[in-house]
């Protein structure tokens, strides 16, 4: 059986008693926490295991990390936090550079 997030937004309480895996409780608990957006959503329900979902079709997206930037102290920062010096050229945290001398490195 092959489901995903919609299938779970639009289902009766008597539909999601028939899917293998989701009992009375498990039902009333994905009609209460609904809508839903994405197959994520659904893992956060309590008695709707990562197993029942797999065999539902249903796997976690995980998401992707933000572009960092490896600064000269060996720490790694978000890019939304750096800037580029338009006069020396170098990165900095953006609050350090006056405004009318930074570059943003995120758009």
């Amino acid at each position: 059986m092959q489901l995903n997030w919609r299938d779970f937004n639009e289902m009766s309480f008597n539909q999601l008693r028939k899917v293998p895996g989701i009992g009375k409780k498990a039902a009333e608990r994905i009609i209460d926490n609904r809508p839903y957006r994405s197959n994520n959503d659904l893992f956060k329900i309590k008695g709707l295991g990562a197993r029942t979902l797999a065999k539902l079709g249903i796997e976690k997206v995980k998401k992707e990390r933000k572009s960092w930037y490896l600064m000269e102290d060996g720490i790694e920062y978000p890019d939304f936090s750096l800037a580029k010096n338009i006069l020396t050229g170098k990165i900095d945290f953006f609050w350090r550079i006056p405004k009318d001398k930074r570059e943003y490195l995120v758009k």
